[in-house]
């Protein structure tokens, strides 16, 4: 059930920004009548994007697995932000000490739950519960020292 959310959550978002991923698509969910054309309704790169259904605790081990499955795809595995996104949305480089020091924990949680003020990053409401988004920061904070 989560997959299926994120999925339509990612589905809008691009429909949106005009940004539409080409990560993979794995299929199509059926046309849209508009204004007398016909358009294609496609689920977008969403390998990994749903966090696991069970409930995890804080730790860098828990946040390492949640931030590969989902804030890879467009921050990276070492947060600096993956190429192509960094040019297209803006992503920004999470190790940079700078961006560490103005993104504190509520405002990361929020930007999360809410997607970016830029709209470039959409919300992901309500998927990870309290202790998840808290071991995703946690592993964040890591790559502040490099530590991982």
């Amino acid at each position: 059930m989560r997959t299926v959310a994120s999925a339509i959550v990612l589905l809008v978002w691009s429909f949106t920004t005009g940004v539409i991923g080409t990560i993979g698509t794995i299929g199509t969910i059926g046309t849209i009548g508009t204004m007398g054309s016909i358009a294609t309704v496609g689920i977008f790169g969403l390998g990994g994007c749903a966090p696991p259904e069970t409930e995890h605790g804080a730790g860098t081990g828990v946040g390492k697995t949640l931030f590969d499955q989902t804030c890879a795809r467009c921050h990276a595995a070492d947060g600096k932000g993956d190429p192509t996104a960094k040019a297209q949305l803006g992503v920004p480089d999470m190790s940079d000490p700078a961006w560490q020091g103005v993104h504190p924990d509520d405002v990361i949680k929020r930007t999360v739950r809410e997607g970016s003020k830029s709209k470039k990053m959409p919300p992901f409401g309500t998927i990870y519960s309290d202790a998840q988004l808290d071991a995703i920061i946690a592993y964040v904070r890591t790559f502040r020292t490099g530590a991982k």
